[in-house]
């Protein structure tokens, strides 16, 4: 399963995560630090469901970083002024400024710099893929717009 962690709870001997997605997951305090789990970052893991007084606890027996957004695609929802904007320009655009901000080429505090690249992001998005066909160029190595 693929989760970007919000938050770590840490207590002993078990600590809690909770993941973007608000899902709970429970995880050795030992292992917090041997899995290198930390806020914000996403992760592969594995997890295991126990019945323990009544309650099913489901803890985090693997974790390996990712790369990858840990996203959902979902459908498109009407804005407040009657249009439709893709949750996946959405996603797309948030990954985009993760990466940006997780590499150094924007600061998480420069509210200015955030806005104009999110709607740099969001433009080259609607340029490349609304009405418009991709085609594999013949190395293959990219795409070309063709209409």
């Amino acid at each position: 399963m693929l989760i970007t962690i919000a938050s770590i709870e840490l207590k002993d001997p078990r600590s809690v995560v909770t993941t973007t997605e608000r899902k709970r997951l429970g995880v050795w305090t030992d292992k917090v630090g041997a899995f290198g789990l930390e806020q914000g970052g996403t992760y592969e893991v594995e997890t295991e469901s126990k019945d323990f007084n009544g309650r099913t606890l489901t803890n985090i027996v693997q974790a390996k970083r990712s790369t990858a957004p840990a996203v959902k695609q979902t459908a498109a929802e009407p804005m407040s002024n009657g249009t439709y904007q893709s949750k996946d320009e959405e996603i797309w655009t948030a990954a985009l400024l993760k990466s940006a901000i997780e590499s150094g080429q924007l600061k998480y505090n420069d509210k200015q710099a955030l806005w104009e690249a999110g709607q740099t992001f969001r433009a080259l998005r609607r340029h490349l893929f609304t009405d418009t066909v991709l085609q594999t160029t013949n190395s293959g190595t990219g795409v070309r717009r063709v209409a």
